[in-house]
């Protein structure tokens, strides 16, 4: 993603608290946070690695 925006690009972890924090900062209702966060959750944990 670097390359393509021609600058670097630093991850910052987050815990599902503080991203579920950030996402309603920044208008996301609850029950979407909620939703977001729980598939982030899954992402991290490999559940839908498979296809």
């Amino acid at each position: 993603m670097g390359e393509v925006l021609g600058r670097p690009v630093q991850y910052t972890p987050v815990t599902p608290d503080a991203l579920h924090t950030i996402l309603t900062g920044t208008g996301v209702d609850s029950p979407n946070a909620d939703f977001l966060v729980a598939l982030d959750r899954s992402i991290a944990t490999g559940v839908l690695s498979k296809v």
